[in-house]
């Protein structure tokens, strides 16, 4: 049994079209596209060192070995798609590097530093595009439909003509596109460098495909012309002998078949030469290791107890902190779904182990009583699922009011904004000592730390009204 050109020439098909249900799931995210997106992102077998994830993935490995690296990641898509070094050439030693860089994830990972699962291939791509393209997407689209609206007006699309999309705005970004273009600025080094060097899912993917059943084969007709060593795009064949393929850098894509002057290569269950992969020493390997448990005992131990500051809100029902900074993986999915854009990627804020992670910031956005998306769409139970009716016993925080800032309070100036939004009854109003008007007070049994007050609070800059975190 031998897979022929046929399969491989649909290869592009099914890259584009998993690349759009990807794409899809993002962008209805909101209705049925959130179930969706959450069992994509569950699939991911690296979040196993954190006591979660999926087995399929990684049990897939064992039979058609990193088929999903070259037919299904959507980054290992667009990096194929994006222009390369033709001629792919780097240093032997660096071929260990993509296991050096699992062994240093998966002891991190296991010893409570959750950082390194959102360099996962999923988790990076769902947060780049949702923190780097939508922004740009809803805006343009907002313009579009506004601009087009007296035209459906006219034709009697109602719908259409006071149809509105909702705008994203998130801050941060720059260390977000930073690692974006840092990946595809790699791939002039050489084609998929990042899939062949650096990727810890590439690379557990490739440590099960050792023992892959799917595997490359060249028959006698070979001639050693070299033809598919100079253009394999993960440099699995070996230079010295072109019947010979490192099962854990192979991909699947066929490239290799159709260059074959003779055609002879083929792909078939349980046969073909394994060229020996290239092991790094085990200097390397402790070095990795020691670095990985370094960062985990320091997250654990050091970090971990570093005061965070009150205003750093998790979104509603999220785990206690230690526990939520071990589960989030840091891939955007709740802050695509938000419908006020008030949940943003944390910076520094919190330290670097809560880099990325949400955090609720009212001004921009406050968390609505009706909503339970977040809880919905969370792949890893970060933020637990929740329903709207759940929502008032859900703390989040306590607004405490700034009464040097505050209209009522110091400056005696008539202001009722906060008591009519908080949808809690948890505002009151009393009496401003010296002054004819009433000033809020906060009744904290009442209070969840929605932010609507500090969202709504007409105080330029910095609301007089704040939402802090209580442990």
């Amino acid at each position: 049994m031998s897979m022929g050109r046929a399969v491989f020439k649909g290869r592009r098909w099914v890259q584009l079209s998993a690349l759009f249900l990807f794409a899809s799931a993002l962008f209805y995210a909101s209705s049925w596209g959130k179930a969706l997106l959450r069992s994509i992102l569950r699939l991911d077998p690296l979040w196993l060192f954190g006591g979660f994830g999926g087995l399929a993935l990684l049990a897939s490995g064992f039979v058609v070995g990193r088929a999903f690296c070259g037919w299904i990641c959507p980054l290992g898509t667009l990096l194929e798609l994006c222009p390369s070094e033709k001629h792919p050439s780097t240093p032997r030693s660096w071929d260990s590097s993509g296991v050096l860089v699992l062994s240093f994830a998966a002891i991190a990972v296991v010893l409570g530093f959750s950082l390194p699962l959102a360099f996962s291939p999923l988790s990076l791509w769902v947060r780049s595009i949702v923190l780097l393209l939508f922004p740009p997407l809803s805006f343009m689209g907002e313009r579009l439909l506004q601009l087009t609206s007296p035209l459906w007006e006219r034709l009697g699309l109602e719908e259409l003509a006071y149809a509105s999309l909702r705008t994203f705005h998130f801050r941060g970004i720059w260390p977000v596109l930073g690692t974006f273009a840092g990946i595809f600025a790699l791939n002039f080094i050489a084609p998929r460098f990042w899939c062949r060097h650096i990727c810890p899912l590439g690379a557990l993917l490739g440590f099960v495909s050792r023992w892959s059943l799917l595997r490359r084969r060249v028959g006698d007709p070979c001639t050693s012309c070299g033809l598919c060593v100079r253009r394999c795009p993960m440099g699995a064949i070996s230079p010295e002998d072109p019947a010979r393929t490192r099962r854990d850098r192979c991909i699947l894509c066929g490239i290799c078949k159709f260059l074959c002057p003779q055609d002879a290569v083929r792909f078939g269950l349980l046969k073909g030469e394994a060229a020996p992969g290239f092991l790094p020493s085990r200097r390397a390997v402790l070095t990795s290791l020691g670095l990985g448990a370094f960062a985990g005992i320091l997250s654990r131990r050091v970090v971990s107890r570093v005061l965070r500051p009150s205003h750093l809100i998790r979104p509603p029902n999220a785990l206690p902190e230690e526990e939520f900074l071990d589960r989030c993986v840091r891939c955007g999915a709740c802050m695509r779904v938000c419908p006020t854009n008030g949940l943003q990627p944390a910076l520094l804020e919190g330290g670097m182990e809560a880099l990325w992670t949400p955090r609720l910031i009212p001004r921009i956005g406050p968390c609505e009583p009706e909503c339970a998306l977040c809880g919905d769409i969370c792949p890893t139970g970060a933020i637990r699922p929740f329903s709207a009716e759940e929502k008032p016993s859900l703390k989040l925080g306590v607004a405490v009011v700034k009464k040097d800032r505050c209209l009522a309070w110091g400056w005696g100036k008539a202001c009722l904004v906060c008591d009519e939004a908080c949808p809690y009854d948890a505002v009151g109003l009393e009496p401003v000592p010296g002054k004819d008007v009433l000033g809020p007070v906060i009744y904290e049994e009442k209070c969840t730390g929605c932010g609507l007050c500090e969202h709504r609070c007409p105080v330029p800059g910095e609301a007089a009204i704040r939402v802090e975190r209580r442990t």
